[in-house]
Formats: C-alpha cells, structure tokens, sequence
C-alpha cells in the first residue's frame, strides 16, 4: 500500500480517539478513523497495524519500521511503530492534506517535490485564517487561529533573527543563535501543515538532511520572496544604490 502505516502492541482495534491520546492526531483526517487489522507488528508481537490513508491496509513482509520515540513500555520496549512498503513508497502525492496553504515547492530527501507552507510572509502577514472579530461597529480579523498560532509567532522569532543575521543589522549586545532543534522541529512543524507527518514520519522517509531542512526553513519564511523583493527594489533605485539597503 502506498501509504504509511502503524502498529500498536497489545491492542486489537484502534479507535481514532485512542490515535490522538496516543499523539498521532497530526497523521488522522480531519474526520473518520483508521482502518485497522489485527496481527504481529515488527517485533513478532500480537497488536494492531492501521493506517490514516485511504489505500487498503496492507503490510508486506520486508516493510520498513521505525519505533515512535517517547512509546516505549516498563521495560523500554518500543509500544509503537510507523513502516511503509519499500516497493510502493509514499510521496506527497498520497501524504498531502485535501487543504493545503501556498508556499514554495522544494525538493526533499526523497527527490520529489513538496509544498512547503509560507508560514509568515517578510511582510509579516500569513495565509492562515485569523478569528473574525466585531466591536459593535466593524469586523475584523484579530489573531491567527490557535491551531497554527504557535508556528506562526516562532516563524516571528526565526524572522527577525535571520534577517538580522543576512543583512547585518545585529544588535551587538544580543546573541543570535538558532538552536539544532528548534530549526529542525520548526520545518518539521511547516510541513505537517500541508502533510500528515510528524518526525518520526519524516525521519523514517529520510526526508530531510543538513541543506534540505534550511531550504525548507527558508521558504517557510518566505525568504525567498523577501530576496526578490529586495532584488527589484535595488534595480529600481539604479546602479548607485548600496548593497544591503533594502527594509
């Protein structure tokens, strides 16, 4: 099946409530439950495999497993996995949410092309819905819905510490480091916007690397439109403009 699946020990269904206690809300659907099968998992044991998607469950013999860090039981046994079939992998084509919000196509570890989301744009805005709110005389769109609000105030955070660093314009008494982590999680974060994935998903495709994650920390920043920008705006002002004077 051209999809991922997963595998929790020691149950024999997996309603989609459970899914979600178990952290993996992120890869359901918007609305109804995995398909389920019982039978052994990657460590020989009695459980259940299910998948979000919407291919017919099946796990040939040589999937490929990888245990979801933070699931492990008393004795540090891993309680669950996520696998896909080698031989009918799944790409963004089968991963992608049925919304998906505009941003840059970039090429990940798998050599396919996936949407990368403009979490914020360099003008500040975001293609994320924002609450509609009344005063008792106008409507207006306050803050970004809860949903996507973490992303988008850490989006804020990296912005105004990249252009600083890219344009020279640091602040001396301030220290301008982007933790491995943080970098990381935050691309991770942007695509599951627009793809059912989280790290575990993404690590097991080998999705990312050390230059594909940047690029995609970029383009969720929409760095990319803020040096075009900057490009037509020094053409504008003629050959006695000055590097680096861009807003």
């Amino acid at each position: 099946m051209k999809d991922l699946f997963y595998y929790y020990r020691g149950r024999k269904t997996m309603p989609v409530e459970v899914s979600r206690e178990l952290g993996l809300g992120y890869a359901a659907p918007d609305a109804g439950g995995p398909s389920c099968a019982e039978g052994p998992g990657p460590d020989g044991s009695a459980g259940v495999v299910f998948t979000f998607g919407d291919a017919p469950l099946k796990v040939p013999k040589d999937a490929v497993w990888r245990p979801v860090p933070g699931h492990d039981d008393e004795g540090g046994k891993p309680t669950l996995w996520v696998g896909f079939d080698p031989n009918d992998r799944p790409g963004p084509a089968e991963l992608g949410r049925p919304r998906q919000f505009p941003g840059y196509a970039v090429e990940l570890g798998d050599g396919q092309r996936w949407l990368v989301p403009v979490v914020r744009n360099y003008e500040g805005e975001t293609d994320f819905p924002k609450v509609s709110d009344w005063d008792g005389k106008a409507w207006t769109h306050d803050k970004v819905r809860e949903r996507y609000r973490e992303l988008f105030d850490t989006a804020t955070g990296f912005w105004d510490e990249l252009k600083a660093m890219m344009t020279g314009a640091e602040d001396p008494d301030k220290q301008y480091t982007v933790n491995l982590d943080d970098k990381i999680g935050f691309a991770v974060s942007a695509l599951a916007v627009n793809y059912r994935l989280g790290p575990a998903e993404l690590a097991l495709l080998k999705l990312f690397d050390s230059q594909v994650e940047g690029e995609v920390l970029l383009c969720a920043l929409d760095w990319p439109g803020y040096l075009e920008m900057a490009s037509k705006k020094e053409e504008a002002a003629g050959p006695s403009s000055s590097p680096g004077g861009t807003d």
